[in-house]
């Protein structure tokens, strides 16, 4: 009986593998395909590099037959246009300008906009066998498209993200990466069109850890020919019984550029955010602070007096009513006569709005009062900077540095509990964990008995 039954699916399996594609074949229902149902494309190389360029059907399952295009002769393998330009395969087959708000890396394309996938990216997973006693289901996991960047599933399955290129000269593929999570392997390696996975150390790169908000580029070389490329991470699931899973961060790759392309048959869209005002543009330029663009733009648009946004911005946002968390206060630097004022200020770039009802104001500058005292092992400079004692030398911070006695020496230390200027062996900065940046690099500013951060992130 069970020989029976498997007997009978196999005639079954075999029975749709030829007879589907016969019936998929039959074209006798199909329309005759007129011109405008074509487009062209080249033929491969031959021994001697050269190649014809011939009308085939866009979509051959809407119609059949017609009358192409007789084959022409088309540029040969090594032809490449220039960057800035493209190759007009359905027209004279020679090489033109991008129009504004697209431009050509010549030889090469650039990936940056991962709203949709781009074409030649495939994704696929994988579950890999664990040695724990769980293992999670891989169906669902993947690669996940967020605009700006693309990013990893960021889960304990095998995600890869695939791209086939067919270069005519050898070329390389540069990505830039953030991978911050060294709980996730991050393995990046190219194969050949036999599968055979290259080892050495420009085309198998493990990459290394990045800081939050940090990206990172790499450039690994690729052979001519067929060259398919991975970017494969999984994450170490050490989850202990009963207890929760760990979420882990994604591996994110905001840019891809491949090289080695013969030719580029059409420009790339500037992104949201960007411009090129010429044509024949070779890389767009960034909107600045307050302007914005949609994709393919020749220009930035100015937001209006109610709105905001940050440099690269894609649209604008409405500025909201000030609060008091929209400025800060701040002690001014000591003056000759030790003096001090406590001001207040609105955090650059001032993003919120003061001149509607309800919206805070920004409160008046203090009285002048005396200076505070020097921090222990500092004393005042023409009264108005403090500075450390000279070697040998030592002071409590509110008397000037003096001598040690005989037969002692002064106990070196740092002892930091007034901040009405930034020590002078001190600095700050700001860390952006996003992409944008911070909107200036100074991090923490001196308030009297306290030191305040007051750096904001770009919006």
């Amino acid at each position: 009986m069970n020989v029976s039954w498997r007997r009978c699916v196999i005639v079954f399996i075999v029975y749709i593998t030829i007879i589907f594609p016969v019936i998929r074949a039959d074209t006798s229902q199909l329309p005759t395909c007129q011109m405008k149902d074509f487009h062209y494309t080249f033929t491969e190389c031959d021994s001697s590099g050269a190649r014809w360029r011939v009308q085939v059907p866009k979509d051959p399952d809407t119609c059949t037959g017609g009358a192409p295009h007789p084959p022409d002769r088309a540029p040969d393998c090594g032809f490449s246009c220039g960057a800035g330009e493209y190759l007009a395969v359905d027209q004279d087959q020679k090489c033109h300008k991008c129009p504004p708000g697209t431009y050509s890396m010549g030889g090469g394309i650039r990936y940056e906009d991962w709203t949709e996938l781009p074409e030649g990216f495939s994704m696929l997973s994988e579950t890999i066998d664990s040695w724990m006693d769980t293992q999670s289901n891989c169906n669902e996991s993947s690669w996940h498209l967020r605009g700006q960047y693309i990013a990893s599933a960021g889960d304990d399955c095998a995600t890869m993200l695939v791209y086939t290129a067919n270069l005519k000269k050898a070329g390389s593929v540069i990505f830039t990466y953030q991978y911050s999570d060294d709980n996730t392997i991050f393995h990046v390696y190219a194969q050949n069109d036999q599968c055979q996975t290259r080892k050495d150390s420009k085309t198998n790169r493990w990459p290394t850890t990045t800081a939050e908000g940090e990206w990172k580029t790499i450039t690994m070389s690729l052979t001519s020919g067929l060259n398919v490329i991975y970017w494969k991470t999984m994450g170490i699931d050490f989850e202990d019984a009963g207890q929760k899973k760990k979420k882990l961060k994604p591996v994110l790759i905001k840019r891809i550029e491949i090289m080695g392309l013969a030719y580029t048959s059409e420009c790339t869209k500037c992104s949201p955010g960007d411009y090129a005002r010429e044509e024949g543009a070779h890389f767009c330029s960034t909107c600045e602070a307050n302007k914005f663009s949609l994709a393919g733009s020749a220009e930035c648009s100015d937001c209006t007096d109610t709105q905001y946004s940050g440099p690269g911005s894609g649209n604008c946002t409405e500025r909201k009513p000030c609060t008091s968390k929209d400025y800060f206060s701040t002690n001014t630097a000591c003056d000759e006569n030790k003096k001090t004022q406590l001001t207040y200020k609105w955090i650059e770039p001032k993003i919120c709005r003061s001149d509607v009802q309800g919206a805070a104001q920004l409160r008046k500058d203090g009285e002048k009062q005396d200076c505070p005292p020097c921090n222990p092992g500092m004393s005042f400079f023409n009264n108005s900077v403090c500075q450390f004692c000279p070697e040998n030398q030592f002071s409590d911070g509110d008397k000037a540095c003096q001598t040690c006695p005989g037969s002692t020496a002064p106990v070196y230390g740092m002892d930091f509990k007034w901040w009405h200027a930034m020590p002078p062996n001190m600095d700050s900065s700001c860390l952006s964990m996003t992409d944008y940046g911070c909107v200036s690099e100074q991090g923490w500013t001196p308030n009297g008995e306290i030191g305040r951060a007051s750096c904001r992130e770009r919006v």
